[in-house]
């Protein structure tokens, strides 16, 4: 059997020789996964002692059972007559082939690699990337999950997160929430200003530092476009949108402030 990539020595044993190494392999097995499921939670208390972010270890969790695993696996076989040294020798000439055929699996392992080291975004961050936008459940070894805001799970590659500009909406505390009003043009622009500033200076849920801005954008062809722009701590985001979006019209509509809607002009022309 000199021909296969391994030996086995079967030829040299007896029956009762064999059965003890296959026992021997099936005994190893057991121990080497006990093994290296109490190295996987040493491991895991560690790291958790230290304060590592749950994200890289999941991914040490991944790496340090499997290949615990493959090394428990290698030594069964040992015990069962299976000699696998010439197994390197076909691993080491398979290795260009094997590699083209896995490139985008290798891609994927290193994009995952580089995303704990450089850690653009941590568990529970929501993040834009890879054409999907959701919050980060988890970084495996070879993709990222994410839950989006419908609450629909999407794993989505770890090279493709990387090949495209991450949007990370929970990387500091605070949001500038970016609103547009349009008002009439026989409206004050300074009356609707002033109870725009008003109205964020009482919201419970705008902060006072930074300030808000109320701010003309332009002088359009039927409304001026009036930008409010105030601050909020990034989980109060939505929420403080939604109510200011309310407020607005109702309280710019119980002064008389008429909001303007988008208006486009369309001239269809006849040929005679």
């Amino acid at each position: 059997m000199d021909s296969l990539p391994f030996s086995i020595d079967w030829d040299q044993r007896d029956v009762l020789t064999i059965f003890i190494g296959f026992a021997s392999a099936i005994l190893t097995v057991l121990i080497g996964r006990w093994l290296a499921r109490l190295l996987m939670r040493s491991a895991t208390r560690s790291m958790e002692r230290a304060h590592v972010d749950p994200m890289v270890i999941r991914f040490a969790q991944t790496l340090i059972f499997f290949g615990a695993m493959a090394a428990v696996l290698i030594a069964a076989l040992n015990q069962a007559g299976i000699h696998t040294t010439g197994l390197t020798a076909l691993l080491a000439a398979a290795g260009v082939a094997l590699g083209l055929a896995v490139q985008d699996t290798v891609a994927n392992l290193a994009s995952g690699v580089m995303i704990l080291i450089f850690r653009p975004y941590r568990t529970d961050d929501f993040v834009e990337a890879g054409g999907v936008s959701g919050s980060v459940q988890e970084v495996q070894v070879f993709s990222t999950v994410l839950r989006t805001l419908d609450n629909i799970q999407v794993t989505v590659p770890n090279s493709a997160m990387l090949k495209s500009s991450i949007r990370n909406y929970s990387a500091y505390p605070m949001r500038r929430i970016d609103l547009e009003v349009s008002i009439s043009y026989d409206d004050s622009i300074g009356a609707a200003r002033e109870l725009l500033a008003g109205l964020m200076s009482a919201h419970s849920l705008v902060l006072q530092t930074p300030a808000a801005v109320v701010e003309v954008l332009e002088l359009g062809n039927s409304a001026v476009r009036l930008g409010v722009r105030p601050w909020v701590k990034n989980s109060d985001y939505w929420a403080a949108r939604c109510q200011l979006l309310e407020q607005i019209k109702e309280q710019l509509g119980a002064a008389g402030v008429t909001i303007q809607s988008q208006q486009q002009m369309v001239v269809v022309q006849r040929s005679e």
